[in-house]
């Protein structure tokens, strides 16, 4: 395996705030082949743009690794960052796979984002933006050589209107009025956005249900493929719901009733795998 852990502030020196990407990509042998390229996942793990969630990076890299996928995380900045500069960063990640593609056995046209609550967030605007020229001059480049293939999302926040979470809108616009319709990704989605799979719980008591409705209803609108999965139990934050990458508060009767949330993980391998 190919695990390691790059400062992406040391091949794009504009980016403001501190960002890492840790990579978790099989290695090739004699014994399987010498030259496959494989299917990449690049994940944002939540945290209201106030810290970056470990049980959302780690584990599901791990858990994707394991079905021959490629699996990245980026720990992004948070906190009083002016301008959306965890934005910025999710794009130089992009950057940085585009160009050490051979590297890491990557397959440039089978790269996908996924993201869990803000991170989620952060995962739909890079969708939107990661081929803006007013970022990629930022980043010293004129064009991005990849094209993203598909957007995953758990549990994601999407509004920065009325059902919004209040942390994540209020630390990636600072409340002003631009950003928040720029960020406010059911406005901005348009017939080039690429295929969603998106999986929620209708009980959700931190990011309403309201955002996962949203981003299927414009994707709808807009004739982008959407597969959607809302499970009827369950609450925010539930990474792979299982004892792998849950909370070790909740008892063991709280982990039987989500049992079948855990299967989000499979869907969504099967969806990274049927765009191939």
């Amino acid at each position: 395996m190919i695990h390691e852990t790059i400062r992406l502030n040391d091949f794009y020196p504009s980016l403001v705030g501190e960002a890492t990407l840790t990579s978790y990509c099989l290695s090739n042998n004699n014994e399987t082949g010498l030259n496959i390229k494989r299917q990449s996942v690049l994940i944002m793990p939540g945290g209201g743009y106030v810290f970056v969630s470990s049980r959302e990076g780690e584990p599901i890299a791990l858990r994707f690794a394991s079905y021959n996928l490629n699996a990245f995380v980026l720990d992004y900045p948070v906190g009083n960052l002016q301008g959306g500069a965890p934005l910025t960063h999710a794009i130089a990640a992009l950057l940085y796979l585009s160009k050490n593609a051979e590297r890491y056995n990557i397959d440039l046209d089978n790269v996908f984002v996924l993201g869990f609550s803000a991170g989620g967030h952060l995962a739909g605007i890079t969708a939107l933006y990661y081929r803006d020229p007013a970022y990629l001059k930022m980043l010293g480049v004129e064009k991005m050589p990849l094209t993203l293939k598909g957007v995953l999302f758990g549990y994601p926040v999407i509004t920065m209107g009325e059902k919004t979470h209040k942390d994540t809108m209020e630390n990636i616009t600072h409340l002003q009025p631009d950003l928040r319709e720029k960020f406010s990704i059911e406005k901005q989605i348009t017939p080039s956005y690429p295929p969603v799979f998106v999986w929620s719980t209708r009980p959700d008591s931190i990011v309403p249900i309201d955002n996962t409705e949203f981003l299927a209803k414009a994707c709808q609108k807009n004739g982008v493929p959407c597969e959607k999965h809302i499970f009827p139990k369950g609450e925010h934050g539930e990474a792979l719901a299982d004892d792998v990458s849950y909370p070790s508060a909740r008892d063991d009767a709280y982990r039987k009733e989500i049992a079948e949330n855990a299967h989000w993980s499979q869907y969504a391998i099967a969806f990274i795998k049927s765009l191939k």
